[in-house]
């Protein structure tokens, strides 16, 4: 959605017949180990009965040897700007009733979505932003067909101490409602800290397909980038090499009505840098090292105005 700096200008035809190769290895030993590690993971959720738990990430299941290696080929992308919890899977033949207000309470703006197991296709989603959802009742029913689910929570803006809701299948509780402390995602700070050659490896390719976004379709460059993307945002993003700057120019418009989040990746996909921009006209500093940029923007609660496009510009500099 943005405008990235041409291929030519990234990739000399030297550095191109080293990059195509290692994008390709990459690509497949990501592909291996996203199958393999989605696997391993649902297993250690059956073993240990978490199937049924809120698993929000956080310090303590980070603990698990599965879970990181999971979320950086399930989501490598981290949104650092909201407490994420995923649920499940669960077995469902009619229907799913979701303790609303619980959320209501834990965050000002917030989102669950409905992925269909295994292969994480969004089927539907709820938000505290959705027109047509009466916040005033405490359930909200979901009709679903037959088949496994996976429940995947976001709170932004959220309160000291969050509640993830109680979950109905088919009407018998199966998910109880946990509370956990709203400073949960203070682990990103130090994540960086655990990335090593396999992660490396693992994200290597993503740089080359942005790099070489208008030689490949839309949809894959997305697909890739954005694996599980959230259909309640709107995303910019991109690459940025080292000693560059990002310069964003923003109508007045956007920020009444829409908040912007930035967060800086390396290339391993890892956090560098993240934070929420308030400003019409700002520039980030340097970068160390080549990586990427992900802007999400998302709609204040209670606002109804249209985003448009022309509200932002982005420069890499």
């Amino acid at each position: 959605m943005t405008n990235l700096t041409k291929p030519k200008q990234i990739f000399t035809t030297a550095e191109l017949f080293k990059e195509i190769p290692l994008a390709f290895f990459s690509f497949l030993f990501f592909k291996s180990m996203k199958f393999a590690l989605g696997n391993l993971y649902n297993f250690h959720l059956h073993r240990n009965n978490q199937q049924f738990e809120w698993q929000p990430l956080s310090t303590e299941t980070l603990e698990s040897p599965f879970t990181l290696p999971f979320w950086m080929t399930f989501g490598p992308r981290l949104n650092t700007h909201a407490i994420i919890a995923p649920v499940g899977p669960l077995p469902v033949n009619d229907s799913v009733d979701i303790d609303i207000e619980s959320a209501e309470n834990s965050a000002k703006s917030w989102t669950i979505a409905v992925y269909k197991f295994p292969g994480y296709k969004t089927i539907t989603r709820i938000s505290s932003s959705d027109s047509s959802l009466d916040l005033e009742e405490k359930w909200k029913t979901l009709k679903l067909p037959s088949g496994n689910y996976m429940l995947g929570l976001r709170y932004y803006d959220w309160v000291k101490n969050v509640e993830f809701p109680t979950v109905k299948v088919d009407g018998v509780e199966i998910v109880k409602s946990k509370t956990i402390s709203g400073d949960t995602n203070k682990f990103y700070s130090e994540l960086r800290t655990r990335k090593n050659w396999f992660y490396f490896c693992l994200n290597y390719y993503v740089f080359t397909v942005l790099a070489m976004k208008s030689w490949l379709p839309k949809s894959f460059v997305r697909k890739q980038f954005l694996p599980v993307g959230d259909s309640s945002l709107i995303y910019y993003y991109g690459i940025i090499k080292h000693r560059e700057s990002i310069k964003f120019s923003l109508d007045s418009r956007l920020l009444t009505s829409y908040n912007l989040y930035l967060t800086l990746y390396d290339r391993s996909s890892f956090v560098l840098e993240f934070y929420q921009i308030d400003e019409q006209e700002h520039t980030t500093i340097p970068r160390e090292s080549n990586g990427f940029y992900l802007i999400r923007i998302r709609q204040k609660p209670g606002i109804k105005e249209n985003f448009l496009k022309e509200w932002i510009h982005i420069e890499v500099l």
